[in-house]
């Protein structure tokens, strides 16, 4: 996986859960995971099968496809700003 692509997506996790004021244990729990799971993936250091970053992204009470194209714009913006 792009490592900004992991970067980003470590990223608006991160700013989701925050928004939503949750910590990585309660978002951990929501999803069935380990809170080192969530805590990889917004350190950027974790590469998720699709199925875990959508039980992330359902934990967090999403809709997938929104979730996808707030990671794409994201991952773009990174991008261009890096060129």
């Amino acid at each position: 996986m792009d490592i900004g692509i992991k970067k980003a997506m470590g990223c608006l996790v991160r700013e989701i859960r925050k928004a939503q004021k949750i910590s990585q244990a309660e978002l951990a729990a929501r999803c069935g995971f380990h809170i080192n799971t969530i805590h990889l993936l917004e350190a950027g250091k974790n590469e998720p099968k699709l199925s875990t970053l959508f039980f992330i992204v359902k934990g967090m009470d999403m809709d997938e496809q929104d979730f996808m194209a707030r990671l794409c714009e994201k991952y773009y913006a990174e991008e261009s700003e890096e060129e």
